[in-house]
């Protein structure tokens, strides 16, 4: 087994915070590559003096937008505004 692999099967869930060969694997990732494409783009996370790390939302949010889809910190949160705006509406059919 590669090391990728071992790690695969110990992180039955990834932490919230990824040094950058986790972040790298996290995304399936070569280190080059996500140090050319990902690290450019996502703002890494001073954790001490010598150590960095990658908010697993924040990979998430890039991967997303990668996908053209909206990222998680791109889509509004209902505020109750439209559910409140319909129970001022009168009933249809006039009554």
């Amino acid at each position: 087994m590669t090391q990728r692999s071992l790690l695969l099967e110990r992180l039955p869930d990834w932490p919230p915070v990824l040094h950058e060969a986790w972040a790298a694997a996290y995304l399936s990732l070569s280190l080059s590559t996500f140090r050319k494409t990902v690290v450019p783009e996502v703002p890494a996370v001073k954790l001490t003096v010598r150590r960095v790390g990658w908010l697993r939302a924040d990979l998430d949010n890039w991967l997303a937008r990668k996908a053209g889809h909206p990222a998680n910190d791109e889509v509004k949160e209902p505020d109750g505004s439209e559910w409140l705006a319909a129970l001022k509406q009168p009933p249809a059919g006039g009554r």
